[in-house]
């Protein structure tokens, strides 16, 4: 008869079980080849991204010894802008000093070439006893010995460059019509000074 032993009971340990892993189930030739996919081309990965990194590396040290020599021509051009601003300014304030020059030029009244045309118009038989430039008017009062010379006065005074067309002949009543026991002809003449030369 045979006997059966049901209850558990220890058997003796095997070698190719270890902590519960038997390893006699293992595929060696799998577990080599693994090992060989773990390994192996980490070493040849980590080679190849290691030249890359230095290569990149290289890539930035110059790029950073490029920024550098950049920055130090930026500093050194913002002396360069400062200076050309304090230009611009002081161009400027010049512009605006030439302009009030200008306007002064602009402004100044000789009379030279105006009292020059008056003097070679003047007809014969015509005195001026009074010439007096009054707010941009000239007035002229005198003697005539006949009203053709005052025409004439008033159309070489019409005809000129230096007059406004407009102007007003009147008789002045501070003026005698007699001058030096001579019957005269007395006139007051405003006219409009446009330019002054």
């Amino acid at each position: 008869m045979i006997e059966i032993n049901l209850s558990p009971t220890k058997k003796g340990g095997s070698i190719t079980n270890i902590g519960g892993i038997d390893l006699s189930l293992i595929n060696i030739k799998m577990l080599v080849v693994s090992l060989l996919i773990l390994y192996v081309p980490e070493n040849f990965v980590e080679n190849y991204y290691v030249g890359e990194i230095e290569k990149e590396t290289t890539i930035q040290a110059a790029l950073n010894n490029d920024y550098r020599s950049v920055a130090t021509k930026v500093r050194s051009m913002r002396e360069i802008e400062k200076q050309v601003d304090a230009l611009r300014d002081q161009e400027e304030k010049l512009a605006r000093k030439l302009d009030v020059v200008k306007e002064i030029i602009n402004k100044r009244q000789n009379p030279f070439e105006l009292l020059k045309y008056i003097a070679e118009n003047v007809p014969e038989g015509l005195w001026l006893t009074k010439l007096e430039l009054k707010d941009g008017e000239l007035i002229f009062e005198g003697y005539a010995l006949n009203f053709n010379a005052i025409g004439d006065f008033l159309t070489n005074l019409k005809n000129s460059i230096f007059f406004n067309k407009n102007i007003e002949y009147g008789t002045p009543t501070d003026l005698k019509p007699e001058y030096r026991g001579m019957r005269m002809e007395t006139f007051r003449i405003k006219a409009k000074v446009l330019n002054f030369e």
